[in-house]
């Protein structure tokens, strides 16, 4: 024992003083005999120890650039991409949108900086009720008094006599202190007591920004704490529909009909207008009462405009909000499984996808790994369009599994090139 440890101790010296190589540090501490059998034995276990640490690197590999915001953006370009192939989908029959947009300015005589007299909007909605819906929407911001006391009193009397709830929503302000410091504040906005009273209920109508700075997910964030909150349409829609209003599960997202304009929708001043109107626009429906026009000048200063998931084009947050109405009447959101199991059932993919991979020949290799990725592609947009089903995998079977085969080639290119050295130099010699 003494003597195995001197020669250990003696090749362990080498190291440091001689700079010797691996086979001279070995060929200090073991015999011969004893490196031929270490030989064989490596040349058994050898290529499983590589499979092994091939897996194992692949699986903790794809673990932790599923958890990034890079490992999220290409599983999010991958969900993308299954909306733009599904393509558009059948108008909402439960949603109407009424646009109040530039005919509508033209008509009433004024400037999209102006706010819209409270009067055209009482009238609107008395037009509106006329036909049966089963809930108006005011995606307007009703916190301040008009210069018309009479036509605040008209609107706030028409709320009370129609089934029609109107819009609060929260602002993040940054105050900086005096060392350059900034606090995020929330202020709420909520409608003025005269029509908050008068109406059959205020609700946020908000947007959550994801991680890709789209607006993708079906529930809102509460702001301080982050934590989910049940999308806040529900409870209007359960008071209209009773309990047919589906519940979403946890980082649901939404199912966009198409491009922005899918959805049904006609101008407010058609509503104006003398002309008649299909009762099926607002029978038995929701409907939307908000701005589509751009009116950035001027006092109001309003441009209610976010990019969304589908093809990253951009939507009025009336069409958004009616989006995700339309979602829930008909129980047809996108879903996705907890984050945990996302990542186990992956991890656990990884790992045998990885071993079968190391396992054939790199050529065999190869063809699989583009089979692997066009089989997965196939199953995943058929349970997308079939089930509304998000099944994340994009960075394993196109980042991952490829990056793989692609060491077993430079490892194999590697080894063929030291073989086709040796050659020479013996040749050589």
């Amino acid at each position: 024992m003494s003597s195995t440890f001197r020669a250990i101790n003696a090749g362990l010296k080498g190291i440091f003083t001689n700079r010797m190589n691996v086979r001279d540090i070995l060929l200090s501490v073991f015999d011969p005999m004893t490196l031929a059998r270490i030989r064989r034995r490596w040349r058994k276990i050898g290529p499983r120890v590589r499979r092994a640490l091939l897996c194992v690197s692949v699986t903790v590999g794809h673990g932790a650039l599923f958890v990034t915001p890079l490992g999220q953006a290409i599983e999010g370009q991958a969900r993308d991409t299954w909306f733009a192939l599904r393509g558009q989908r059948p108008a909402s029959e439960h949603i109407t949108i009424v646009r109040v947009d530039v005919p509508t300015y033209r008509m009433v005589g004024i400037s999209p900086s102006e706010r819209l007299p409270r009067d055209i909007l009482a009238k609107a909605i008395r037009r509106i009720s006329s036909d049966g819906p089963k809930l108006i929407i005011l995606d307007f911001l009703l916190e301040a008094e008009s210069e018309s006391k009479t036509a605040d009193l008209d609107l706030a009397e028409t709320l009370a006599a129609t089934n029609t709830w109107v819009a609060r929503t929260w602002e993040v302000l940054m105050d900086t202190d005096a060392k350059g410091q900034q606090t995020a504040r929330q202020v709420i906005k909520d409608p003025i007591p005269l029509f908050a009273e008068k109406a059959k209920g205020s609700v946020f109508l908000m947007s959550t920004l994801s991680s890709r700075g789209l607006v993708e997910e079906l529930e809102l964030r509460d702001f301080k704490t982050r934590q989910i909150m049940p999308p806040p349409l529900k409870l209007p829609l359960q008071q209209a529909f009773g309990d047919s209003v589906g519940t979403p599960e946890e980082r649901s997202l939404i199912n966009f009909f198409g491009a922005p304009g899918s959805l049904t929708s006609l101008s407010l001043a058609d509503l104006l207008s003398d002309q008649p109107l299909d009762p099926a626009y607002f029978r038995n429906r929701v409907v939307f009462i908000g701005m589509m026009v751009d009116a950035r000048v001027g006092l109001t200063q309003f441009y209610d405009v976010h990019r969304v998931a589908f093809g990253h084009s951009s939507m009025w947050g009336v069409e958004i909000q009616a989006t995700i109405a339309a979602n829930l009447i008909e129980k047809n959101w996108v879903r996705r499984a907890d984050f945990p199991l996302e990542a186990g059932a992956l991890s656990t993919l990884a790992f045998c996808a990885t071993f079968l991979l190391a396992t054939v020949s790199i050529a065999l290799a190869s063809a699989l790994v583009v089979a692997i990725a066009a089989l997965w592609s196939i199953a995943v947009f058929y349970l997308f369009v079939a089930f509304n089903c998000s099944i994340p995998g994009a960075t394993l079977f196109f980042v991952l599994l490829p990056l793989a085969v692609a060491l077993r080639v430079l490892s194999y290119s590697l080894v063929k090139w030291r073989e086709a050295r040796r050659f020479r130099i013996q040749r050589a010699a």
